[in-house]
């Protein structure tokens, strides 16, 4: 599970993403429940505030990324590699 951290210029919220779904959040983002988390995270971008990627799997990051500011990074298992093989 991902854990993320919503900066707006009237409150600090925060949201958890699993299979890049959004599963939980803070009541002010109650709509986002159920939602693809590229596409809210996409959404509170464009609105210019700063969503921070606090942490994966349980384990923190050691400083808080912005996620705004780089190419958004939302595991889904099935656009991973499986088993990572070439053929070679």
């Amino acid at each position: 599970m991902d854990y993320y951290r919503v900066t707006a210029p009237h409150y600090v919220a925060g949201f958890d993403v699993k299979d890049n779904i959004v599963v939980h959040g803070a009541p002010l983002l109650h709509w986002a429940i159920g939602q693809r988390a590229t596409k809210v995270i996409r959404y509170l971008c464009r609105k210019n505030y700063i969503v921070e990627h606090l942490s994966r799997d349980g384990k923190p990051f050691p400083k808080p990324r912005n996620v705004c500011m780089e190419p958004i990074d939302v595991q889904v298992p099935e656009l991973q590699s499986k088993g990572s093989s070439t053929g070679h």
